[in-house]
């Protein structure tokens, strides 16, 4: 077990991932949101949507970006941000089975900063935090935007986290664990389905309820 190095007195930081980490499950939004975005995307293009996978695969290497909604706003000049609303908030997010994971409540109660770190864009983690009705935990979410993209487990994802002060990420993806632990971040992974040791050596600790952070603390 890794103790992190906190005194009374002492900063921190830590970095959450969103998806599966503060909320879950997330199947049903990903299969729902990908048949929109088909949709969506095959229509606003004009292309039949048994040309969409290959279509989709040639925006992204013509324009050097693994968002597939950016791909085809550049090459179609679309808006992002509508198409954005478009796909992931075409309906109420309400509308999903999913719920806070265990002990997140306690997220608000630890010491230190905490920040959003995810994949998804902007608009959609805005509106997810907001209808958890947790936005005022975090003093920054940093989050998929045309601007700034961020796609873990790729290095540059994790460059927008400038800290003076010791960093904790807490992951559902032990793979999205690996540059945090080169940076010399304290790695928390929080798996979806129970794992059984040996562990990956970038991952610093293991838990299966986010209360469990505070008892890391020393």
């Amino acid at each position: 077990m890794v103790m992190l190095a906190l005194s009374k007195g002492d900063d921190m930081l830590w970095v959450f991932d969103m998806d599966n980490t503060l909320y879950g499950p997330t199947q049903e939004i990903e299969r729902i949101v990908t048949a929109r975005m088909k949709a969506v995307l095959c229509a606003r293009a004009v292309i039949p949507e048994d040309a969409y996978e290959k279509r989709r695969g040639e925006l992204k290497r013509i324009h050097a970006t693994d968002d597939t909604i950016l791909a085809f706003a550049m090459e179609y000049g679309l808006p992002y941000e509508d198409l954005i609303r478009e796909t992931y908030l075409f309906q109420p997010l309400s509308c999903y089975e999913m719920g806070l994971r265990p002990g997140a409540k306690t997220i608000q109660d630890l010491p230190g900063k905490k920040s959003v770190l995810t994949n998804s864009p902007i608009l959609y983690a805005q509106a997810i935090l907001t209808c958890f009705g947790i936005t005022s935990w975090f003093e920054t979410i940093y989050a998929n935007q045309p601007a700034t993209p961020i796609k873990k487990p790729l290095p540059a994802a994790y460059r927008h986290i400038v800290s003076q002060e010791p960093v904790v990420m807490i992951e559902d993806s032990e793979a999205n664990l690996l540059v945090p632990k080169q940076l010399g971040w304290t790695t928390i992974w929080f798996p979806v389905r129970q794992q059984e040791p040996p562990f990956p050596p970038h991952v610093d600790h293991v838990i299966d309820d986010l209360s469990l952070l505070r008892g890391l603390l020393r």
